[in-house]
């Protein structure tokens, strides 16, 4: 993985960066000039910390994205972000934590040298904290963040120091700048999403499973596998290879090695994290890698359904 650390990274290329500004957590301001002045405040502190980073750089262009459904901002202040440059992406209203899946699906596609992220909200500190290891990562957080936040990003700024530089009340009336209680909900669809994005799992199958119940079983965990690489990576031209391992042992030992035989081809096996297992199932790697596309088509052979000598002879190319 290349980071922008690297002895590749040239100085003098212009930075770039993208900002996800997460609103229903650090608030805007509904008065236009207040919001001038914090958006002022925020480019300044955002591009001295990249100056501080990259001295020989020029500082380029940058995105700035809100997702929130806009009902939630009156149309005077939607006009005044559209005058900045800042992009309102619409979220639906009644699906709780859309706009937290934006910005989650921002922080892992970003494509720019560097990454801002405008936020309290603890879900994304696992995104953040793999980020960095991509590109520079500066962190603005807000009030609802505890001490571990700040160890997240090379650099750590604070949205009511930023507001209060720039003379701003960043309070909407009857609301303080802390994020609102979620419900249980929402909650629970956070944590599964988040399983989701993390890591897939493979239940145990019997050795001596009949055939058609084998071909059953692999059939729906093709169909769970797929659901949740969709829910991770919406991008439709990436392909996945799905790999079943016969034993226990052997995928141990592929984690051991970070690579398996994936028919002639060697392929790299990633181990994102390592949560304790649910009762009952292994857990395999976050994902599988392959060199390129033409890794991922299946062998014309080994179709579902058809007899195997092994899990691990079993694999389908995504569609």
């Amino acid at each position: 993985m290349t980071s922008l650390y690297s002895n590749n990274f040239d100085d003098m290329k212009p930075i770039t960066y993208e900002v996800w500004w997460d609103a229903e957590n650090c608030l805007i301001p509904r008065d236009v000039d207040a919001i001038q002045r914090l958006y002022d405040e925020l480019r300044h502190q955002i591009e001295r910390c990249l100056k501080e980073r990259f001295p020989q750089s020029p500082i380029a262009s940058s995105r700035w994205t809100v997702p929130i459904n806009i009902g939630k901002l009156p149309l005077h202040v939607q006009k005044k972000l559209n005058t900045l440059g800042v992009h309102i992406s619409q979220v639906a209203a009644k699906k709780p934590n859309a706009a937290d899946h934006l910005i989650t699906n921002g922080i892992i596609n970003c494509s720019a040298p560097a990454l801002v992220v405008i936020s309290g909200d603890h879900d994304f500190s696992t995104y953040i904290h793999e980020a960095k290891y991509k590109r520079h990562v500066i962190q603005i957080l807000g009030l609802s963040h505890n001490e571990q936040d700040k160890t997240l990003a090379h650099q750590v700024l604070f949205y009511s120091h930023i507001a209060r530089s720039s003379h701003t009340d960043v309070q909407f009336p009857g609301h303080s700048m802390v994020a609102p209680t979620k419900n249980e909900k929402e909650r629970s669809e956070e944590k599964e999403l988040k399983a989701m994005q993390r890591r897939v799992w493979i239940s145990d199958v019997p050795a001596d499973l009949p055939e058609k119940e084998l071909e059953a079983a692999m059939r729906q965990k093709y169909t769970d596998i797929k659901r949740v690489v969709k829910k991770r990576n919406r991008d439709a031209s990436t392909s996945y290879a799905f790999a079943f391992f016969r034993t226990e042992e052997s995928f141990a030992q592929a984690v051991r090695d970070a690579t398996f035989k994936f028919g002639d081809r060697v392929m790299e096996l990633k181990d994102s994290s390592k949560p304790k297992p649910m009762e009952g199932f292994k857990e395999a790697a976050g994902h599988v890698e392959a060199p390129s596309r033409q890794a991922h088509q299946p062998s014309p052979d080994k179709s579902v359904g058809e007899k195997s000598s092994g899990w691990e002879e079993k694999r389908w190319r995504l569609g």
